[in-house]
């Protein structure tokens, strides 16, 4: 089930494109990492899965050519 949503979560916000492989060139390696959430009484909670792929095999203009970098949405705090 985590599985599942964390790639309809990528599908759904459009973070990839499937295409051809070019000619003598081979995927970039990935992996799906799972995580167990506990709560305070160290009970589970949820089961957490993300996709990392190995970035520091890409190279600029061959790999990708653009950058997507998620930030959070900044929260103004008054004192």
């Amino acid at each position: 089930a985590a599985t599942d949503k964390e790639l309809g979560d990528l599908r759904e916000k459009l973070t990839y494109d499937v295409v051809n492989l070019p000619k003598g060139r081979k995927a970039i390696p990935s992996r799906i990492v799972f995580t167990v959430k506990r709560d305070a009484y160290g009970q589970i909670s949820k089961y957490k899965s993300r996709v990392v792929v190995q970035g520091f095999r890409q190279r600029k203009g061959v790999d990708f050519t653009q950058i997507y970098a998620p930030v959070a949405a900044s929260i103004t705090f008054p004192f």
